[in-house]
């Protein structure tokens, strides 16, 4: 250690309150040792909230977005480090470098005087990041909202000759209709073209695209502020190169959680109407439409999903001041647009796609019981049941891992997931 200094510690917790001193007892050191630190939590299903998707593919499309824009924001921390001398950083940090803050092998400030580099140099750079991102960022709404209505029509289309099961494992890539992958149909004229789009959605795929852009814009925008308050904010505090770039690093690590629930967001909510719409159109005339909500049940699953899991919901064309309804089979409807904004974690009301960021519950249509004999009812049901077991065996097993004093079991945890699996292949509990 640092000039030979011995720092000790003593930690007095008891079962309920370790990881918060855990967390205190990092801090003091930080201040301590002068060392910046980032708690990064873990994440083993690749997505914030950790719940998964009914389609493999939905997730491998959600994954490729996510690390789209992940690639961009490496690309620039690394030309912000290589510009401006600064350390990288990628684990809990090492930043403890006290030489001051260099630009272009100039002093960008003087740890005595505090003062900043010339408003045409902060000028130069900035630009250049804006130019990248713009570049970059140029035709990515579209790009996203045409990748997700495609993968709704094609998941339709094949659910129509296929059962759930057979479906649902495919990955991205292995997507094949009508010979071809989806990036045939994510195009602006192709999916037009082949999935024949009535006027109506034509004009809806524009809404999307526009509504993504605008977020897009704002985390663009929020990455150049971020930017250029991390640099100022050192000049101010006189801070070191090292901790400026420890800041910049934890900004970045927040800017990409924002990327990802927009991409999550807008991606669930492109998709659930892709898919909706589509069977829509091929419904015949007059006939009422019903879907049932199928969600991927968990230990991580939100209340509000496992409440409406195995939902019947009835469509209707227009919007309605009432999601209740009275019909023999449905409680409530969903129409186009339907969403849950404005309304709190205690409103039951229920949107046509994402319920929440981070959601991947999806719909699927549903026959009355005069068709009962559907493969489509079959699977839901098989799967609805599989799922109940499965998070049965996950609320068992935490509860178990809990009395043996372990308050955050996850797939990481030894022997948490063999536990799961033993109890839902017993039959959901012992």
């Amino acid at each position: 250690m640092e000039n030979d200094k011995k720092i000790r510690l003593t930690i007095s917790y008891t079962s309920d309150n370790k990881r918060e001193k855990y967390l205190q007892a990092v801090s003091e050191l930080s201040k301590s040792m002068k060392i910046p630190v980032t708690y990064k939590q873990r994440t083993d299903t690749g997505n914030q909230k950790g719940e998964a998707s009914a389609y493999k593919s939905y997730e491998d499309l959600v994954t490729n977005w996510g690390y789209f824009y992940g690639g961009l924001l490496d690309q620039v921390y690394e030309t912000l480090c290589r510009v401006l001398d600064l350390p990288r950083i990628t684990t809990f940090s090492k930043a403890r470098d006290s030489a001051p803050l260099i630009y272009k092998g100039k002093i960008l400030y003087s740890p005595e005087t505090g003062v900043p580099i010339t408003k045409k140099q902060w000028k130069a750079l900035t630009d250049s990041i804006e130019t990248f991102l713009n570049k970059n960022l140029e035709d990515a709404a579209e790009r996203l909202v045409l990748d997700a209505t495609a993968l709704g029509k094609i998941l339709d289309r094949m659910l129509k000759f296929n059962t759930w099961e057979a479906i649902s494992g495919s990955r991205l890539h292995e997507l094949n209709y009508k010979d071809f992958g989806i990036d045939k149909y994510a195009d602006k004229t192709a999916i037009v073209k082949y999935f024949d789009l009535p006027e109506y959605e034509k004009i809806r795929l524009g809404v999307a695209r526009d509504y993504c852009a605008e977020n897009i814009t704002a985390i663009k925008d929020d990455t150049r502020t971020a930017i250029k308050k991390t640099f100022l904010n050192g000049i101010k505090e006189r801070q070191s190169k090292g901790e400026v770039a420890q800041v910049l690093f934890d900004k970045f690590g927040s800017l990409n959680k924002d990327w990802q629930r927009v991409v999550e967001t807008e991606t669930s909510d492109i998709f659930n109407n892709s898919m909706l719409l589509a069977d829509r159109e091929s419904a015949p005339e007059g006939e009422p439409l019903y879907f049932q909500r199928m969600e991927i049940l968990d230990d991580v699953t939100c209340p509000h999903c496992e409440r409406i899991d195995g939902l019947v919901a009835r469509w209707s064309d227009v919007p309605l001041d009432d999601e209740n309804i009275t019909d023999p089979y449905a409680k409530i409807a969903i129409w186009q647009g339907k969403s849950r904004i404005g309304k709190t974690a205690k409103d039951k009301w229920v949107a046509s796609g994402s319920q929440h960021p981070y959601c991947r519950g999806t719909w699927t249509k549903w026959e009355a019981p005069a068709k009962t004999g559907s493969r489509v009812n079959a699977a839901i049901a098989k799967m609805k049941n599989r799922n109940e077991q499965w998070g049965k065996a996950c609320r068992q097993a935490k509860q178990e891992f809990v009395s043996m004093g372990v308050q955050d079991a996850n797939d990481a945890t030894p022997g948490y997931l063999d536990r799961i699996n033993e109890i839902f292949n017993a039959g959901g509990s012992e």
